[in-house]
């Protein structure tokens, strides 16, 4: 039952408001309408025209909300269950890279949101030493500029792995997927992955960590806006 009302709630505003409307005409021409004579003319046959008018809309959302709506938004719940361990796991992704800089920082407190802090900080990352706590099957340990290109890389695939159900998805994440995937300093790392980098620090990088995070603070507020409420 819980489902159903739900459900209800997020059937489109346009429809709902059609639907009160109808039930207003409904209840108004039913027991106050017919209870006066004629105002004028075949006032009767106007009304009895409204009044089908009316219980055919009302008939037809209701079978649209059994046979489609419902179905649909069952469906986008256990999606969406499924989209927010897939969202949770990039997110935690991002958290433990500013993690390992906070530990560079004397576990100095990263504010992602400012981009003097995110700036001083990176000052303390050497892109070619060893990045801590993850080593990988195929490669060992990896330096920073690897890790950060496996994490690009990783993002793309689960990215690429949601987009497979696009129809069930909602144009405003969509788009934070997208500039996610195409954030600056996944951009960037992938071209000098495969290029000499002289950089002993990450300072100049700094603006591409920060649209990272920005990217990033975008996608956890639409989670709690729009996915945990299907949870």
């Amino acid at each position: 039952m819980k489902h159903y009302f739900q459900n209800f709630i997020y059937l489109r505003n346009e429809l709902k408001k059609l639907l009160y409307i109808a039930i207003t005409l409904i209840l108004f021409i039913e027991f106050i309408g017919f209870s006066y004579d004629e105002v004028f003319p075949k006032a009767n046959v106007i009304a009895n025209i409204f009044l089908k008018i009316c219980y055919s809309y009302v008939s037809a959302l209701i079978f649209y909300y059994l046979v489609v709506h419902y179905k649909r938004q069952d469906e986008k719940r256990k999606f969406y269950a499924v989209i927010n361990t897939k969202l949770n796991s990039l997110i935690l992704e991002h958290d433990r890279i500013y993690s390992n800089i906070s530990k560079l920082n004397n576990d100095k407190v990263i504010d992602t949101r400012d981009k003097e802090n995110i700036k001083e900080s990176l000052k303390n990352v050497n892109p070619h030493n060893t990045y801590d706590g993850i080593m990988y099957i195929n490669v060992g340990k990896v330096n920073w500029l690897k890790h950060l290109h496996i994490v690009a890389e990783n993002t793309k695939s689960e990215i690429e792995k949601i987009y497979l159900q696009s129809f069930l998805l909602e144009v405003e994440l969509i788009e934070n997927l997208d500039k996610l995937n195409n954030n600056s300093l996944f951009q960037q790392v992938r071209l000098f992955v495969h290029a000499p980098l002289t950089n002993q620090d990450f300072e100049a990088f700094f603006e591409a960590f920060y649209n990272y995070s920005e990217v990033i603070e975008n996608l956890k507020e639409y989670r709690e806006k729009e996915i945990q409420k299907y949870l």
